[in-house]
This record gives structure tokens, C-alpha cells and sequence, in this order.
């Protein structure tokens, strides 16, 4: 979204070195799609994560504000508002509504501090990241004057900008290896017929933009329509609706190896937004959903949406942050849980419970403990998840030695299972002081001992009743994992980048590829990509790694591939 494309020469440069191997893998891919038309996805899909927006303010187990993004020459401030009278995020009757506000607005983080518009920028860095599968969301437009720059798009997590964890994990500069740009819809409202899509990366001839055409030109965006990316190491299949819009080849990329977010936004003016139309007040993007998916073999779903089946997904009920949905809990409300950065940087932020008399501590999602709080159905994974967490006893109990224990309930305690920590997988003895100790639980051996593990809602770790006064303990890391695999989508690849406009009823189609055919292009491919694959030339090992990972990771997808299409 902020970027521009790469220069001729470079582009001349890429063609100059791969013209070989392109040459050959165009020439086969011709053949084949001329006698094998190949379809837009080779399986179904399981909902790993939705926000359907049902409530009544923004997710913020899901989003951040990026109120620290001053781009392109835009003249809007971003915000964090979701409930004043000019907000710029409403969440109401089960859509999220983006707002752009024409007003003179104290901006802290732009360069001059005064703007002449407000509005909202979401990204779900740290919170919700994906590599591979399908990325969709349901998208309208209400204003359609001249100036707004309204957009559905996704960073690598790498990428220096707002959240910054500050542990060096995220300092690596757009749009450099780890910090690539996909742009999944665009629309500039001074040219409202078309949308676009686009790659900006440091890897040449892997940068590249595309003009979607709308039928109904700028009143089609008006309607909903979803938009999605489907992609996998080799390939990124753009949708509207049930029309293939895109495809472009990943297989020479050196990048898109790493986990993306999500961003939502609508920019006014600037340098690419253009100039703002006089009559212009409002510029707001509703958005119904925001879902990604995997690959399965388990169904014949086209879409990624409310109406995917869904998987068991992890539980983070503390991992670094406080979760408005699952709160930090004393039962005798005689001390106030607080999150503290612990002295090991390996675990950062962690929460601090002490034991003042006779109470049990922990995590909940009851009201009014917690806000949009539900209970967490894991009944279809009960028998691989398990409940984990990491703990350090910072002071003793009074009396000394006790047992420690883990409760977990259903809502009303109509169902639960206690343990003693020493039944842990791991087998420790008991907490030690200063020590960080993980621990592990086989959800199938709780709910052996009663719990209803479609519905939990508390999950307490304490000192046994009546023996901890004193005692002061830290958490990390507090998650329930299904253990079941989760695997990236699988689609075939093509050739080159290629665009087309947006006819309804227009798309991918045709029939079965040649199986035979297509396990041989496959093993020829594994082996080419194995002799062209280039020396890693990086300033230090943490990228090279990262491209080695990648290298495997593609390979193992082509393995995966062909492993498919025996499925089909």
C-alpha cells in the first residue's frame, strides 16, 4: 500500500538471469493447461479464525489501532476511537464500520501535530497472524466521492511498525525480506471503476501490481462483494466473489516465507489517494467478516466465511497480553492480578498473583469479570489438546510447603476437575521459588474427571484453600492447543502473473488435471528447485535460516501437493 513498483532495469536484470527456467516452465505449463484445465482450488476449506463483528466495539483480542502510521502524504490522523461521538471505528449490527471524519483533529504522532481528518487503521499483528490458506473478507463502500483510499491488505510480521515488541523480533524495514507487502483490494475512489492488487518486496520481478475492473464501474463497489487471497509458497490466487481475478507465480520469490496480519484502513488524499473532493464528509468501508482458512480433504467448501466449517482453534487465554474476553481473577477480590515484565526476557510480559488469605486465582471469562467473554468448546479435540502453562513461584506460602493445584470449571461450576500440579506430564515435585516451570495437562484425563470440556470458563492455578496466604506467583503462556495438524493450502501452480476484469459468472474453471502428468512436472520441479535454489547471502544467520526454512517448507508443500491431487 505504500510502496512503489520496481524499476525497469531491475526487472530486465530478473528476466536476463531466469529466462531459461522460465522459458521451460512456461512452455510445460502451456502444454498442460492447454489439455488439462486446471480449477481454481484443488480442495475444501476449515475456518481457523473469524471476526464476524457482534458486538458492539472493536475486538481488541484481535486488533490494534495503528495510530502511528503517518504515510504517502496522507492528511489523516489515525485513532484508537471506538466510542466517542466521532468515532472512527463502529462495530454495530454485525459489521465493522471504518470512518474517515472531515475535522481538525490533534494528531501526537504526525509530523506537524494538527490534521484535517480523522479515521481508522486495524492491523492484527501479534494477535492474529497466517501463513498460507485463504484470506477472506465481505467488503462494501459507502461514500464514493473523490480522495478516500479505502483498503484490505497484509504485512510479514517482521515489519518495524506499531505493535512493536521490542525484543528485536520486529525491527526489519518495508518492504525488505520479512517485512513484504500483499494487497489483497485497493480502491481509490478518483478512479472508482477498478480495484488493485499488489506485491511490494525486495525480490526482483516478484513486485507487481494489477487493475481489477468492475462491471457496474464505480457503483459496483457499493455492493458487497468478498474479496480473497488464496496462496502457498508457490502461488497467490486473487477472488471477487467466485471469480479468479489473479494469479501470481511465488516459486522465485524470496519472500512470503513468513507468518502476515491483516490490515484495514481507509486513507484520505495524499500522494496516491489524490485530491479530495470538496463534498466529500464521510469516506467509510463496512466490512462483514474477516476469516482465514486452511486446505482440507474433509470438504468441498469454495469459501471462507461464517458458513466454513470451523476447526477447534488454540486458546490463548494469556500469552503477553491481558485478554478483555478472559480476565485475571481472585475469588476473594482481595488483591488485584497485575501484569508485570518478568526479570527472564524470554517470557516478557507475564501476570502476577499474590495469595492474601483464603482464595483461588486465575483466569475467567464470566461476567462481569470479563468483557464478551465465551466459554471455550474444545469437545472436538479433548482427546489430542492439552492445557499448559509456565510458572515461577516468586514467595512461599507462610506455612511452607503446600500443594498446589489446577481447577477447571464449566460455567455455574457445573462441571470441574482439580489436579495437584505434580500430576503434570512434565512431573514436577512442586513449584520451585524463582524458577520458570512448565506445565502440561492432557485435556482428556480433566474431562475423565468431570469436566464438560465443551464449555470452559475458568481455568485457576493456587496454592491449596486455606494454605497460601502469602505465597506470590507469576504466569505465561497460558493456552489450551489442540495438537491437531494444521495444514497450509495446497493449490496447483501456474504461470505468471496475469489479470482479467471482473465479469460475474466468469472464473477458473475445467475439468481434471492429468494425474500422471502433473506427479511427473511435480518431481521435475522439486529437483530443479533444488539445484537453482541460490546461496544465501545475508549480513547475518537468523535471515539466512529463515530462507532455508522456507526452501524446506516448499518442498514439503510440492510433496503435499501431489499427495492432493491423489485425494481428488
Amino acid at each position: 500500500m505504500k510502496a512503489k513498483l520496481p524499476t525497469i532495469a531491475s526487472s530486465l536484470r530478473l528476466r536476463a538471469q531466469t529466462a531459461k527456467h522460465t522459458i521451460v516452465r512456461n512452455f510445460l505449463i502451456i502444454i498442460i493447461s492447454s489439455i488439462f484445465p486446471l480449477q481454481a482450488s484443488t480442495a475444501g476449506w476449515t475456518q481457523q479464525w473469524i471476526d464476524s463483528f457482534d458486538g458492539n466495539a472493536v475486538d481488541w483480542n484481535n486488533w490494534t489501532a495503528q495510530t502511528q502510521a503517518d504515510y504517502n502524504n496522507e492528511v489523516q490522523c489515525y485513532t484508537a476511537d471506538d466510542f466517542s461521538v466521532d468515532k472512527n471505528y463502529d462495530v454495530s449490527g454485525g459489521t465493522l464500520t471504518i470512518i474517515a471524519r472531515r475535522q481538525f483533529i490533534d494528531c501526537p504522532h504526525a509530523p506537524l501535530g494538527d490534521r484535517t481528518w480523522s479515521s481508522g487503521r486495524l492491523n492484527s499483528k501479534d494477535k492474529r497472524e497466517f501463513l498460507y490458506g485463504r484470506l477472506e473478507s465481505r467488503i462494501r463502500v459507502l461514500d464514493t466521492e473523490g480522495g478516500s483510499w479505502p483498503a484490505f491488505w497484509m504485512l510479514e510480521n517482521q515489519i518495524f511498525e506499531q505493535p512493536i515488541k521490542g525484543d528485536g523480533s520486529d525491527n526489519v524495514n518495508w518492504p525488505n525480506p520479512g517485512a513484504g507487502e500483499i494487497d489483497v483490494w485497493e480502491w481509490f475512489s478518483n478512479n472508482g471503476g477498478s480495484y488493485i492488487t499488489n506485491f511490494f518486496n525486495r525480490s526482483p520481478g516478484c513486485s507487481s501490481g494489477n487493475v481489477v475492473t468492475y462491471t457496474y464501474n464505480a457503483n459496483d463497489v457499493t455492493d458487497w462483494h468478498d474479496y480473497a487471497i488464496e496462496w502457498d509458497a508457490d502461488v497467490a490466487r486473487f477472488y471477487i466473489d467466485d471469480t479468479l481475478v489473479r494469479t501470481q507465480n511465488l516459486s522465485s520469490c524470496g519472500q512470503y516465507e513468513e507468518p502476515m496480519f491483516v490490515l484495514l484502513n481507509v486513507a484520505i488524499g495524499g500522494s496516491l489517494g489524490g485530491k479530495i473532493d470538496s463534498g466529500l464528509s464521510l469516506a467509510r468501508m463496512e466490512i462483514d467478516y474477516v476469516a482465514h482458512c486452511t486446505a482440507t480433504s474433509s470438504n468441498s467448501a469454495t469459501r471462507c466465511n461464517q458458513s466454513t466449517p470451523g476447526a477447534a482453534q488454540n486458546l490463548f487465554i494469556f500469552a503477553d497480553f491481558e485478554r478483555t474476553d478472559w480476565a485475571a481473577w481472585d475469588s476473594s477480590g482481595g488483591t488485584i492480578p497485575m501484569q508485570v515484565v518478568d526479570s527472564d526476557m524470554t517470557y516478557g510480559e507475564v501476570m502476577e498473583f499474590d495469595i492474601v488469605g483464603s482464595t483461588v486465582v486465575g483466569f475467567t471469562s464470566r461476567a462481569p469479570f470479563a468483557s464478551g467473554g465465551v466459554p471455550y468448546d474444545a469437545s472436538g479435540v479433548v482427546n489430542t489438546a492439552t492445557l499448559e502453562f509456565d510458572l515461577k513461584m516468586t514467595a512461599l506460602p507462610t506455612t511452607g510447603a503446600t500443594d498446589w493445584r489446577l481447577k477447571v470449571e464449566s460455567p455455574a461450576a457445573a462441571t470441574e476437575a482439580v489436579v495437584s500440579l505434580t500430576s503434570s506430564l512434565e512431573g514436577h515435585l512442586a513449584p520451585e521459588l524463582d524458577t520458570w516451570q512448565h506445565y502440561s495437562f492432557n485435556l482428556a484425563d480433566l474431562a475423565t474427571l468431570g469436566l464438560d470440556a465443551s464449555a470452559i470458563d475458568l481455568v485457576l492455578v493456587f496454592p491449596e484453600f486455606g494454605t497460601g496466604d502469602g505465597a506470590a506467583f507469576r504466569l505465561d503462556n497460558v493456552k489450551i492447543l489442540t495438537n491437531v495438524a494444521q495444514n497450509p493450502a495446497t493449490t496447483d501452480n501456474t504461470a505468471n502473473d496475469t489479470g482479467n476484469a471482473f465479469v460475474p459468472g466468469s472464473g477458473g474453471g475445467g475439468g481434471s488435471p492429468g494425474l500422471l502428468l502433473f506427479m511427473t512436472l511435480g518431481g521435475l520441479i522439486i529437483a530443479r528447485r533444488a539445484r537453482r535454489r541460490p546461496c544465501i547471502q545475508q549480513s547475518n544467520i537468523l535471515p539466512g535460516l529463515r530462507i532455508l526454512r522456507g526452501s524446506i517448507m516448499r518442498l514439503v508443500l510440492r510433496i503435499s501437493s501431489i499427495s492432493a491431487l491423489l485425494r481428488v
